[in-house]
């Protein structure tokens, strides 16, 4: 199941992804924002799994406008010099233990929004990222 956080007629919603269209969850008894959704997961994946095998899309993809799948994230941590490449590029030696690093809340982006470039750089860097997101408190996940 693909889960988009959209914005159509002027308020954002979460919806799941059918083919070319989108359900609104918001027809749902649902969490309302995607860090709800995530955080109560287990107690309503079953009957969000129904509601949308039976549910009639809502909206084209072409009508709604896709967000940033997890808006105002609480926290993004991230692990630099990760791979052999981006270390050369660098400069830098291997390093013993992982580098991590934190991000502000407003890094994330839509797919489709345009990226911000601070006065201070004259390019974006191109590295793309993989993300995880972990809905549950926790330490030390493998």
């Amino acid at each position: 199941m693909k889960l988009v956080t959209f914005a159509v007629d002027g308020s954002e919603r979460v919806g799941a992804v059918v083919g070319d269209s989108v359900v609104d969850l918001s027809r749902g008894s649902f969490p309302q924002t995607m860090i709800g959704l995530i955080a109560g997961w287990s107690g309503v994946e079953a009957d969000l799994r129904r509601f949308v095998a039976n549910a009639k899309p809502d909206f084209a993809l072409s009508q709604v406008r896709l967000r940033a799948p997890v808006p105002h994230p609480p926290k993004i941590l991230a692990i630099g010099l990760n791979y052999a490449d981006h270390i050369a590029e660098t400069g830098r030696e291997k390093p013993t233990q992982q580098v991590w690093f934190a991000k502000m809340s407003n890094a994330v982006n839509g797919p489709f929004d345009a990226i911000e470039k601070p006065k201070a750089s004259d390019q974006v860097d191109y590295e793309a990222e993989l993300v995880f997101i972990i809905g549950k408190k926790c330490r030390h996940v493998p």
